[in-house]
């Protein structure tokens, strides 16, 4: 984890924009780590089994034709694993915004940290900004 560049000390007015975005962004970011799990409670309950499955029930489920439970089932830990994988991203990004440093790379977890960083929204609700500045690609000239 690197640290961050100091912040640019010229402050610039923020508009009434920035403000909203940023709470759009809090709303959003709320609503997916909250609302999910409870929603997911609801119509996909993960609960425990009673006792664990032995090989012989585990073949037998697989080799009898399907109702639609074990689908279901599936598509129930899919579903648990994709918000757990989004809500690690999110926390590992929230940590390093309030640290200010970048964000480390979890190796099983690549693919969610690709996206925009989820903290970059959130700091236009609580203080201004410089703009963010994106790296130069070379240009390529054709001759």
């Amino acid at each position: 984890m690197s640290p961050l560049p100091p912040p640019d000390r010229t402050h610039r007015t923020r508009r009434r924009g920035d403000t909203a975005r940023g709470l759009a962004a809090l709303t959003a970011l709320v609503v997916f780590l909250v609302g999910v799990p409870l929603a997911l409670s609801v119509v996909a309950p993960l609960g425990w089994p009673e006792s664990w499955p032995t090989w012989d029930s585990l073949s037998t489920a697989l080799t009898r034709p399907d109702d639609g439970g074990l689908l279901l089932g599936a598509i129930t830990l899919v579903a648990w694993g994709a918000w757990a994988a989004f809500a690690i991203s999110a926390a590992t990004e929230i940590v390093a915004g309030i640290r200010h440093v970048s964000a480390p790379s979890i190796p099983l977890l690549r693919m969610t940290q690709r996206a925009p960083p989820l903290s970059s929204p959130l700091r236009d609700c609580s203080s201004p900004r410089r703009p963010r500045r994106f790296p130069r690609l070379p240009v390529r000239r054709e001759r």
